[in-house]
């Protein structure tokens, strides 16, 4: 696993250390020698970091350790920087008993403070286990850097152990669960490089997307650009999509491998940036489960923390569970979502000041799509598009037509024939996005070529 150095993340010659000489429970105290508290800019953007350059054990495991990331952390909400936290260390130092668990309550804290009102990015350089991986998710980015680096509360022996029954039954069995070694399969994981050079690139990248506060503005980037129509993207879903509608096609996605059918990310459109929102649901049968909509909540509430616009490009049928468990846990999966997108407190006082643009780009049915157009109708800075002959309804439109003319197919003596015949009959009445905005739940019905200029002219008003 690669250890991290402060001086291998920065920009050349910019990182200020400071508390070099703090020693939190006197001169005997070395538990924090391994860590670099400071400042520095990466891409010229001023950051915070605490960054432990340990291999080993370099938990934060002393008062020491804890006082100096609290108070480099502190500093950074002070200033309006992000802050990034490197964790190096894989385990806690049982020897200090409870002036650890001092240390880490005081930490924990420290983050919940700052949360919200500063970037908090933590980055992993070996096994994230126990508390460490509670503290990294507390933040509102985790990366791993390595590719064999374990993010998990559990530890690889304890799964192994408690997956076999006894220790010595599971000799020569993988001890990590698929999804948890490398393979960034948990909610706040945006990603994972394989060495400090690319996890410096990729935290460039981030910064320069992000607010430098919550009271900060959006950043914006040079970019030369006329309003033309996009060209023949009518065809283009997901991923795709995203690149062919922002600037130099460039979109910054995050969690990848967590909730694959829902996209998250940042890019930038005319120069300004804003959260994305897509959909790839082309492996679950055009629906989105519970790690999707726990993803969107996750990201749309960091949005509206830091009032990021967003821009949702919407294509999905429905919800899905593949286990009594997952069905049990999406009421709750989609209450989250339904708080964090919305803008109002019960006082009616606006919380995020936080709009959004969303285009229903094929279909956008059932519980999920409601979540969302309640939103856009709910806030008064949010503006509806749909695609002509995109799809709008409360549930599948083929569901629908089945219950609403289920005595017509009965009766006729071609039944297969008879349910195409109504269920287009259905969506032809019912289900175009021409009567979605009838009521009101959509501002226009747009020709695909025309959502970037959209979206530009979007950003540019907000």
């Amino acid at each position: 696993m690669p250890q991290i150095k402060y001086d291998e993340l920065f920009d050349e010659d910019s990182f200020v250390k400071t508390l070099v000489l703090a020693r939190g429970d006197g001169l005997g105290d070395t538990s924090g020698d391994s860590l670099v508290t400071g400042y520095g800019t990466l891409g010229e953007r001023l950051v915070f970091a605490a960054v432990d350059e340990s291999s080993g054990t370099g938990a934060l495991h002393g008062r020491n350790f804890s006082d100096r990331v609290i108070r480099t952390l502190e500093a950074a909400v002070v200033h309006g920087a992000p802050f990034i936290m490197c964790l190096g260390g894989s385990s806690i130092d049982i020897s200090r008993g409870a002036r650890a668990l001092v240390a880490y309550t005081g930490l924990i804290n420290a983050l919940k403070r700052a949360k919200g009102k500063i970037p908090l990015i933590c980055v992993a350089g070996s096994d994230c286990i126990g508390i460490h991986s509670a503290l990294a998710s507390m933040c509102d980015f985790v990366y791993l850097c390595g590719e064999d680096t374990y993010f998990g509360a559990v530890s690889a022996a304890g799964v192994k152990a408690f997956a076999y029954g006894e220790p010595d039954a599971a000799a020569g069995k993988d001890p990590v669960p698929q999804g948890l070694r490398a393979s960034g399969n948990a909610e706040k994981l945006a990603g994972v490089y394989p060495d400090t050079a690319a996890l410096r690139s990729g935290l460039t990248e981030l910064i320069s997307f992000l607010p430098e506060s919550h009271r900060s503005g959006m950043p914006k980037f040079d970019f030369d650009f006329t309003l033309e129509p996009s060209g023949d993207i009518a065809g283009l879903r997901g991923r795709e999509l995203i690149k062919a509608i922002s600037d130099d096609a460039d979109f910054l996605e995050l969690g990848c491998n967590y909730g694959r059918e829902v996209i998250t990310g940042f890019a930038a459109f005319g120069g300004r940036a804003a959260g994305v929102i897509g959909f790839d649901t082309s492996e679950t049968d055009g629906k989105v489960g519970a790690k999707g909509i726990r993803k969107l909540a996750s990201f749309t509430e960091f949005c509206r923390a830091f009032r990021i616009p967003g821009v949702n490009l919407l294509d999905f049928s429905g919800i899905f569970a593949r286990s009594s468990a997952e069905a049990e846990e999406l009421p709750a999966c989609i209450a989250r979502l339904c708080d964090a997108m919305s803008s109002m407190n019960a006082s009616g006082h606006n919380l995020s000041r936080r709009g959004s643009v969303s285009f229903i780009t094929g279909t956008a049915c059932g519980e999920l799509a409601a979540v969302i157009m309640a939103a856009s109708v709910d806030n008064a800075g949010s503006i509806a598009y749909a695609w002509r002959g995109a799809s709008v309804d409360a549930i599948d439109p083929a569901a629908a037509a089945l219950m609403k003319y289920k005595d017509q197919i009965k009766a006729d003596p071609d039944p297969a024939a008879a349910r195409t015949k109504y269920i287009d009959l259905y969506k032809r009445q019912y289900s175009t996005a021409e009567a979605a905005g009838y009521e009101s739940l959509l501002d226009d019905v747009i020709d695909p070529a025309e959502t970037r200029n959209r979206v530009i002219d979007y950003l540019r008003i907000i």
